[in-house]
């Protein structure tokens, strides 16, 4: 039995709801879904919350909801003790209209003068670049979801909180009239979204999960996503997408998706910042997501739409590409004992039918500031609950396989070199998808293969390519090939393609490739999603000599009439019970489809 590969939790919590007065009111509910982070020149942690208290109860019809605030702990060097628990939020809506309180208060709201202001946030994450902290959030009116982003200069932060020590112990009265001039007012946090606003995003969307990154040539790579799954936009120097032409905003390409038969098959997403780390002398992200497993998808017996558990995942991303090239296989925190008064028993839990755990980590960053290669120590800070945060330590030694470890520390020296011997292939899609054009492309030159797709009407021309990789662990950590001719549909599954991969060992005279095959599964609607990959070869590996792409190995054509009986059953099971379900519909394929101008979708 291969043990699970997690990271050591820490018993206690870093941060509860504070219920006394005055702390209450505004974070005497919930103190969870961290961010964290530390800002040019200090070695502290600061740790934002997302808090809400008494008077951010409100009703949307039939349900409870409370609002949030940004609260903030500031923790010592090493990320393990809180030193600081600020007394107020740090951002929050100062001018919020009364919110409702019974399901005829909220009718009313909806329908009144207030229906479109601003009235509560949610969901906020921290980033650190180029001298500045970032704050990605979520403002909302009770009827819509307003993706933002705000900032200020590191050395105003450090300022604001210095000033804010200071004045921390004046009466309540005081104190909220200092605090609304130093946090709140209109000019504290920059606009650094389209076109000088707030907003990410160019056009109305639904609520996203977002966090950039800087890669290698100092571009930025936005990461959101649109449910289930997570996608990714070049931005370039912009900290937003702008809409294109056409009055849509970009939605970029698939990264990674969910995976039916594992437990992660409901939704997924960014979480805290990616933080920098060391593989050897491979420069990657450190990326914690969450990802959601619905027992409704996976046990028949279970009749609701959902039953959700809420766990963490490791990805790692190159630093140089911003590809992924690991994403763990089984979560990296597990919900048993410790935090479980939280976890899966408490008061919020147990409100909520659908809810069975949560942990929803939100950050990460290296004990020692500069110090993470894969045996230094790294804090995480997760939510629990959807009430508190909980802190775990771990190593990337303990996290990631041995076999990840070795193909990502040599892909450096493999950068470049094509398969001599690959064929230049395409596979078109017979009809249009979603309203766009398909097709599957062999790469020689990068040993991947390019899921592609176009769009040609009159309101717009646009293509894009999603590159399925090479995966450092597996059969084809060292190229995947497609011989254009290997796909077909399924009507009860999606498209099954058959591909080889192939790893490479050796070198100089001694060189060979080891040839695999898997099958991927493509969904039907968005050929982008990919639902299934196989993670060992499907047939006895075979060996040639030199490194080769294994075309001559070659057996797609032999092997896709019997693709579906090489997926395993219980990813067939839950593909299939998605595609009849629909517990949560790809807003990237009705993306596309507004794209396209199909009727029915008037937002993405």
């Amino acid at each position: 039995m291969v043990q699970p590969r997690l990271m050591r939790k820490i018993p206690g919590y870093v941060v509860e709801p504070r219920k006394q007065a005055p702390f209450g009111a505004w974070e005497g509910h919930h103190t969870t879904n961290p961010c964290c982070f530390r800002v040019d020149g200090d070695p502290r942690v600061f740790l934002g919350y997302r808090a809400g208290g008494d008077a951010d109860y409100y009703r949307m019809g039939p349900h409870d909801v409370w609002g949030s605030h940004l609260g903030l702990a500031i923790l010592d060097e090493t990320g393990e003790q809180v030193t600081w628990r600020l007394p107020l939020p740090i951002l929050t809506v100062p001018d919020a209209p009364a919110l409702p309180t019974d399901e005829k208060q909220y009718e009313q709201h909806v329908a009144g003068p207030d229906r479109d202001r601003v009235a509560v946030m949610h969901d906020f994450r921290a980033w650190v670049d180029g001298g500045y902290l970032y704050l990605i959030y979520q403002d909302a009116s009770l009827d819509w979801v307003n993706s933002c982003i705000v900032r200020m200069s590191c050395s105003s932060f450090t300022g604001r909180i210095e000033r804010s020590l200071e004045i921390a112990g004046l009466p309540a009265d005081s104190l909220r009239a200092k605090w609304a001039v130093l946090w709140w007012g209109g000019n504290v946090w920059e606009p650094c979204g389209v076109n000088g606003t707030r907003h990410i995003y160019g056009s109305k969307t639904v609520k996203n999960d977002i966090v950039f990154v800087r890669l290698a040539d100092a571009t930025l790579r936005m990461h959101h996503r649109p449910v289930p799954d997570i996608a990714v936009i070049n931005t370039g120097n912009d900290t937003f997408a702008a809409a294109t032409p056409d009055g849509i905003t970009p939605f970029g390409t698939l990264q990674t998706c969910i995976r039916p038969g594992y437990r992660d098959n409901s939704h997924i997403g960014a979480n805290g910042s990616p933080v920098r780390a060391r593989i050897g002398d491979a420069e990657v992200w450190v990326d914690v997501v969450h990802g959601v497993f619905n027992e409704a998808i996976a046990n028949p017996a279970v009749t609701q739409k959902w039953k959700l558990t809420y766990l963490p995942y490791l990805r790692i991303l190159c630093h140089r590409t911003g590809e992924c090239l690991y994403y763990s296989e089984d979560p990296v925190l597990e919900a048993d004992q410790v935090w479980r008064e939280y976890v899966e028993e408490g008061e919020w839990v147990a409100a909520l039918p659908h809810l069975d755990a949560v942990m929803f980590a939100g950050g990460q960053l290296e004990s020692v500031p500069g110090r993470n290669g894969l045996d230094d120590l790294f804090q995480c800070y997760t939510g629990v609950g959807d009430t508190a945060v909980a802190r775990a330590e771990f190593r990337l030694r303990d996290l990631v396989p041995p076999a990840v470890i070795g193909d990502i520390m040599r892909r450096a020296a493999l950068r470049g070199i094509p398969a001599p011997d690959a064929e230049t292939a395409a596979f078109a899609f017979p009809e249009p998808l979603s309203g766009w054009s398909w097709q599957l492309e062999n790469e020689p030159s990068t040993r991947t293969v390019s899921i592609v797709r176009h769009l040609d009407t009159a309101a717009c021309r646009e293509s894009a390519a999603r590159a399925v990789g090479q995966r450092p662990g597996y059969f084809d950590a060292d190229g995947l090939f497609f011989d254009g001719v290997s796909a077909r549909p399924d009507p009860e599954l999606g498209w099954l393609v058959v591909y080889r991969g192939v790893r490479w060992t050796g070198d100089g005279g001694d060189r060979l490739t080891e040839v695999g095959h898997g099958v991927m599964l493509l969904d039907p609607e968005n050929p982008e999603r990919v639902l299934f990959r196989s993670t060992e070869s499907v047939v006895p590996v075979q060996r040639e000599s030199g490194w080769t792409s294994g075309r001559a190995s070659g057996r797609g054509a032999a092997l896709l009439p019997r693709a579906a009986d090489l997926i395993p059953e219980k990813v067939k099971f839950e593909v299939r019970r998605i595609h009849e379900l629909r517990p949560m519909p790809s807003d990237m394929t009705k993306w596309l489809r507004r794209k396209a101008g199909l009727a029915g979708e008037t937002q993405a």
